[in-house]
């Protein structure tokens, strides 16, 4: 995976430690207010908080600027304009009454995990995840890793059917264009204008794949505008709410490992490349290789 995949799966994260962060400074402003009867002599315990407050909200500066582009765009909103509000300075003797400065952050908290439940996320972090947990079977397994290499003799179909039913052990339905529409079965070969019971029933998402053989590796970058310009021939929407949006995927495969095209983001739509290598080296080697390199 790249770096900018890596960041499409690391913001949820940076997110939770954030935002267990404002949990904690909620329940011990509670647990003074509860347990202490906190007054207004209790200035310095209000000022430690406050100094917290502040630097959660640094900390949700950050995490916009290094990726606001990689969130939902209503939650992305949210995160800049309760960054864009500075934290107002608590009165001057300290009051007990400062302890609501706290209030429009709680508010926030609430607000941005609702908006994060993007389905779109979630269906995009298990595709990757399928992808990664394909690269790490053909690696280990010599037995798929001979069925790989076969498909990969026989041609592009055959490495579509085998990807599609391993996307499908993850709740992943794979489809691609075909004449400008969009073909739900890769293994079957039937299209489909909405997603059917079966798909509704059993699918985490539906995702738009395009596969190409890579046997030249220099031909890489072609191979990769040849699968975007098929996969930009689809409108979107035909499949529902369940099929992601703005990421599609473009599998390269190849004989031996080789790094991805960058993604591309055309028309609010992000092509993600995705390499997958039917003869890879084994992990320790691939390993010792990257050492060497860095």
């Amino acid at each position: 995976m790249n770096e900018r995949g890596a960041l499409v799966m690391n913001w949820i994260e940076r997110w939770r430690a954030i935002a267990a962060r404002i949990s904690g400074l909620m329940e011990a402003t509670k647990f003074l207010l509860q347990a202490y009867q906190v007054q207004n002599q209790n200035t310095g315990m209000l000022r430690a908080l406050i100094h917290d407050l502040r630097q959660i909200h640094e900390e949700l500066k950050i995490l916009h600027e290094d990726c606001h582009s990689q969130m939902p765009p209503l939650a992305a909103t949210a995160l800049q304009e309760f960054c864009n509000k500075p934290i107002p300075d608590p009165t001057p003797t300290g009051e007990a009454v400062d302890f609501q400065l706290l209030i429009p952050t709680a508010i926030f908290l609430s607000r941005f995990n609702y908006l994060i439940q993007d389905m779109e996320i979630e269906g995009r972090t298990a595709t990757e995840l399928a992808f990664e947990h394909l690269r790490r079977l053909i690696a280990i397994d010599k037995d798929v890793r001979a069925k790989w290499s076969d498909a990969f003799q026989q041609g592009e179909t055959a490495c579509e059917k085998m990807g599609a039913v391993h996307l499908l052990a993850h709740g992943i339905w794979a489809f691609k264009v075909r004449n400008g529409r969009a073909e739900t079965d890769l293994v079957y070969g039937e299209t489909e204008g909405s997603p059917n019971s079966v798909i509704r029933r059993t699918a985490r998402a539906l995702v738009l794949t395009e596969w190409k053989l890579v046997r030249d590796p220099r031909g890489a970058d072609s191979k990769g505008a040849e699968a975007r310009r098929q996969a930009s021939e689809y409108s979107g929407g035909v499949l529902g709410d369940l099929e992601l949006k703005r990421t599609r995927f473009i599998v390269l495969v190849g004989q031996h490992e080789q790094t991805p095209p960058d993604d591309r983001e055309e028309g609010g739509v992000n092509y993600r490349h995705i390499w997958l290598s039917v003869d890879p080296k084994t992990p320790s080697v691939s390993a010792r290789r990257r050492a060497l390199r860095e």
